[in-house]
């Protein structure tokens, strides 16, 4: 269910002024299927959860959260084509702590390497 902003729960949650501790988005984050929709719902601004949290540069610990239940949510893109990397690196001005930059890169490092991978399977041998 979605407000007049197209914010989730979850969004709000992470949109919030005062961070609530991080057990309590684990909590919202078991909640069965809600929390599926919930992660993969766009606001207004064409922001996943995932783009909310790296837009306000929350603790790594809060990007870890989400894509531990979403990773798909790190190929993404908001509403000025930025995916939640790109974004976290400009809220931050390329300051962003490691952990929750790493939590974002590295299902895109792992994808383009299994690509990469699996071209090398499939590739024929020049002759």
């Amino acid at each position: 269910v979605a407000n007049a902003w197209g914010q989730t729960p979850l969004h709000s949650f992470l949109y919030a002024k005062t961070l609530a501790p991080v057990g309590c988005l684990r909590v919202l984050l078991n909640q069965g299927q809600y929390t599926k929709d919930a992660l993969k719902t766009r606001d207004n601004r064409n922001r996943l959860p995932l783009h909310v949290a790296a837009a306000k540069a929350l603790p790594p610990e809060y990007i870890q959260a989400l894509v531990e239940c979403y990773r798909e949510a790190c190929f993404e893109t908001d509403h000025s084509g930025s995916l939640p990397c790109q974004t976290l690196h400009m809220a931050t001005q390329g300051n962003a702590e490691i952990d929750g930059m790493e939590a974002l890169l590295v299902p895109l490092a792992v994808h383009s390497s299994s690509r990469r991978l699996s071209n090398m399977v499939t590739a024929k041998p020049s002759s």
